[in-house]
């Protein structure tokens, strides 16, 4: 339509009809680029990228076994009974510890619940872990110093006596 006036291609000189034909594929070109723009930018920002793991999604992704501790910065050999204990930490903020096959002190539960969270207003992060053991409940706050898909380490300050406590623990 050129002025309000439909346009029929076969009344077109040889000139109008090859700028007609460039303006319709130009037009057709240019709708096509943007539409390939527009879905690559909503590709590009709609999906979350594996490596964007939030720190609770790392802890729950599975349970962990200790492989190791340190005292005040030392390594220390871990007892045949603390190797096959397994700790889980849930989606709702559930905390489950299982003794393993063998226990360390044969007076402990076999298992211990209770709960977890964690605080990001520190570096590193701080992981709270509240729990019922004889009547009595404990809560420990633990820096998770570093966490991946595969290793997990905290450490406590609260041992004043021998510094630093650190558990490793990698996935189960």
């Amino acid at each position: 339509m050129l002025s309000g006036i439909p346009l029929n291609r076969e009344c077109l000189w040889p000139g109008q009809k090859s700028l007609f034909m460039f303006t319709n594929s130009a037009k057709k070109t240019f709708t096509l680029l943007c539409t390939l723009m527009l879905a690559l930018v909503f590709v590009g920002t709609s999906c979350k990228k594996d490596d964007e793991k939030t720190l609770k999604d790392l802890l729950t992704a599975h349970a962990w076994k200790q492989t190791g501790e340190k005292l005040g910065g030392t390594s220390q050999p871990i007892d045949a009974c603390t190797a096959d204990d397994i700790v889980e930490f849930s989606d709702d903020n559930k905390y489950h510890f299982d003794e393993g096959a063998t226990k360390c002190d044969e007076s402990d539960p076999q298992e211990t619940y209770g709960t977890w969270s964690i605080s990001e207003s520190t570096t590193p992060a701080t992981l709270t872990i509240t729990y019922t053991e004889d009547g009595s409940t404990e809560t420990l706050e633990w820096k998770l110093t570093e966490l991946t898909s595969s290793k997990l380490v905290m450490t406590s300050e609260e041992f004043p006596i021998i510094g630093a406590y650190e558990l490793i623990f990698e996935k189960k």
